[in-house]
């Protein structure tokens, strides 16, 4: 059984320099994406290790995947490990269709030291999903036009955080060469209403470590007939009382890496997005 101890969360910050997290915490809705399991046979630690480095993997070679909610139209791709010797564990994939068949299998091998399944991994998962891929294109979206969204005031933001979210994140988007504008009751919002996706943010703040607060920001993009199509999740520890007042920089960061989400949300499900 392989074991790897010390392995905490990965780090959910605001700062877009983590590119993994936008896109393992976006939900997607009505996508033929793939749902990755934790893998039966390792420890907690090390499966779901294992399985957000194929989610990793499966992003990169632009098919769209999760570590969370499932709908009709999900694969899953689930995971067994077995000893193959004492210093090998082998892993069998199984790609699962949507009605529960199986579609294609892989076998990969890791070694069971923590170190030596650290190095192996990144091979191994992109090795595992080349091998898959061919199986898998279906679930690859065809790119939406350059959509027009609608920034709506943040809700439950402190301070100056209702309106400077807002506006930061309609700005990242148009450096992003999305159409965006902030706030519902901008003319040019009114005018495409209709046509227009919708971000809907929202703030909720905790306590967090040693006299910290914990913010947690969610931005969920719908259609204009309030259908949701993503949910894009941020969060973060910062000094107590520090979004009071301006939020200065920090909505920059928020707002930069929530823009790489809604961005990704888009290139991913084009034809979900642009379904009636």
């Amino acid at each position: 059984m392989l074991i790897l101890a010390g392995c905490g969360q990965v780090p959910r910050p605001f700062a877009p320099d983590a590119k993994a997290d936008p896109n393992l915490l976006l939900w997607i809705n009505d996508s033929r994406g793939v749902v990755v399991r934790p893998v039966e046979g390792l420890s907690p630690e090390a499966a779901a290790i294992l399985a957000r480095a194929m989610a990793n993997a499966l992003q990169e070679a632009n098919v769209p995947a999760s570590l969370f909610s499932r709908n009709l139209a999900s694969y899953e791709l689930l995971g067994s490990a077995v000893q193959a010797d004492a210093n090998t564990v082998a892993i069998s994939w199984q790609l699962m269709t949507p009605g529960g068949g199986a579609r294609a299998g892989h076998l990969s091998s890791l070694p069971v030291t923590t170190a030596g399944f650290a190095a192996a991994l990144p091979g191994a998962t992109k090795s595992a999903v080349e091998a898959m891929l061919p199986l898998v294109q279906d679930t690859m979206p065809q790119p939406l036009a350059r959509p027009k969204v609608i920034v709506a005031d943040v809700a439950g933001a402190p301070g100056d955080g209702r309106r400077s979210l807002a506006r930061a994140l309609a700005f990242a988007l148009r450096q992003a060469d999305i159409e965006a504008v902030d706030g519902l009751d901008a003319p040019e919002a009114k005018a495409s209403l209709g046509e227009a996706f919708i971000v809907l943010g929202s703030v909720a703040m905790s306590p967090g470590a040693r006299g910290d607060q914990h913010i947690a920001v969610a931005w969920e993009v719908i259609r204009s007939d309030g259908s949701r199509l993503g949910v894009i999740n941020q969060e973060n520890d910062v000094p107590a009382g520090m979004l009071d007042r301006a939020w200065g920089e920090v909505a920059v960061a928020v707002a930069e890496a929530a823009a790489e989400g809604v961005a990704d949300l888009f290139a991913r499900l084009g034809n979900v997005a642009q379904r009636p």
